[in-house]
C-alpha cells in the first residue's frame, strides 16, 4: 500500500493532514457510538449479537443504523480490461471512510466531504502494473444517483484542488499521471495511468 501512495500521489493528503493517522483512530473515532446504538437497540444482548453478526464495512460501523437495518453492499467488478501486457497486482475494497479520509477530505471542506462520501454503496480498486507504467481502476457504485452525481461534483473540485491541468471535459494530468473520469447512473470510474492509453481514452470519452 505505500507503494500505491507514493505512486498515485495525487489522491492522497498532504503529511499535515495525515490521514493515515485518521485510519488508525477508525475504531475509536467511530466504534463507542457504533456499540452506544446496538446497546440502545437492545442492551447488551444486542451488543453480543455483533460477535456472531459482525459489521462488514466501515459504513455499517459510521451509520449504525444501516448495520441494524441490515445493509449491505454490492459487489463491484473491476471494468474490462483494454490495455494489453498489464499484470493485475492488487483488487480491493476500500469503503466509505477510507473514501472520505483518503480521498476527499484531504483536499476538500469537511462537509462536502461527508455528503460526497456518505452515499457508498460498493467499490472495487485495481492496480495494474507494466514495467515501469501503472494504470489503476476505481469502480464505486452508490445507494442513488444522486449521489453518484454529489460524488461527481466533489471529483471534480478535487481535481481543482490539487491544481491538474483539465486537458478534457473528464481528464485531467496531475504529476505526471492522467486521470479520467466516468459517470454511468449509479455508479462512477476513475482510471488512472502513467501513459494516455486505451482504457482512460474511453473513460474520458463517456457521456
Amino acid at each position: 500500500m505505500a507503494e500505491l501512495r507514493n505512486r498515485s500521489s495525487y489522491i492522497y493528503a498532504s503529511e499535515e493532514t495525515d490521514p493515515l493517522t485518521q485510519i488508525w483512530l477508525f475504531p475509536y473515532q467511530y466504534g463507542e457510538n457504533f456499540v452506544r446504538t446496538l446497546y440502545n437497540n437492545g442492551r447488551w444482548a444486542r451488543v453480543n449479537q455483533a460477535y456472531e453478526n459482525p459489521p462488514q464495512t466501515t459504513e455499517q460501523i459510521m451509520h449504525p443504523e444501516k448495520y441494524l437495518e441490515g445493509e449491505w453492499y454490492v459487489e463491484v467488478e473491476a471494468p474490462p480490461l483494454n490495455v494489453s501486457g498489464l499484470i493485475n497486482v492488487k483488487t480491493d475494497r476500500f469503503g466509505e471512510h477510507y473514501e472520505y479520509e483518503m480521498f476527499l477530505d484531504a483536499h476538500l471542506p469537511r462537509d462536502q466531504s461527508i455528503g460526497a462520501a456518505e452515499g457508498w454503496n460498493g467499490d472495487n480498486f485495481t492496480y495494474y502494473e507494466r514495467e515501469d507504467d501503472y494504470m489503476f481502476t476505481w469502480k464505486i457504485v452508490w445507494d442513488t444517483e444522486e449521489d453518484a452525481i454529489q460524488f461527481s461534483d466533489a471529483f471534480v473540485d478535487m481535481m481543482r484542488a490539487v491544481g491538474a491541468d483539465r486537458l478534457a471535459l473528464n481528464l485531467w494530468k496531475v504529476r505526471g499521471e492522467y486521470i479520467a473520469f466516468e459517470r454511468d447512473g449509479l455508479s462512477t470510474l476513475i482510471v488512472g495511468s502513467t501513459t494516455m492509453n486505451q482504457q482512460i481514452c474511453m473513460a474520458a470519452s463517456a457521456e
